[in-house]
């Protein structure tokens, strides 16, 4: 048995990815993210590129499903928040870092101005 290319008849009659498809594929970007995260030194531009994606998908789904769809995917849906926040968390950390660290680098630079009398 052969199985014939579809024509673009039959592709557009081809059912949209489920929701639960959907969840997997959102769960799945984050978890990607999350590894981002969870670097020392976070690439803040890849991070970017993942969020865009992820935001254009999650904006598809919330217009593609109604609501009630969602509560058949609960759990799906609690995984993607749980993810949600711990990316947010590590972001927050990174964050901080960061900031101290540049007040770390004033500091020295008042210091070394001090020194040389500026």
């Amino acid at each position: 048995m052969t199985l014939e290319p579809l024509t673009n008849q039959e592709q557009k009659a081809e059912p949209a990815s489920s929701l639960k498809d959907e969840l997997l594929a959102l769960i799945a970007l984050s978890e990607e993210m999350l590894a981002i995260v969870q670097e020392e030194e976070i690439d803040v531009i890849l991070l970017a590129q993942k969020e865009a994606q992820r935001f254009a998908g999650v904006q598809h789904f919330f217009q593609a499903y109604d609501k009630s769809a969602y509560q058949v995917e609960n759990p799906l849906l609690n995984t993607l928040q749980q993810l949600d926040h711990q990316i947010l968390a590590r972001c927050n950390e990174y964050k901080q870092a960061v900031a101290d660290q540049l007040v770390g680098f004033k500091k020295n630079q008042k210091a070394v101005n001090a020194y040389k009398g500026k």
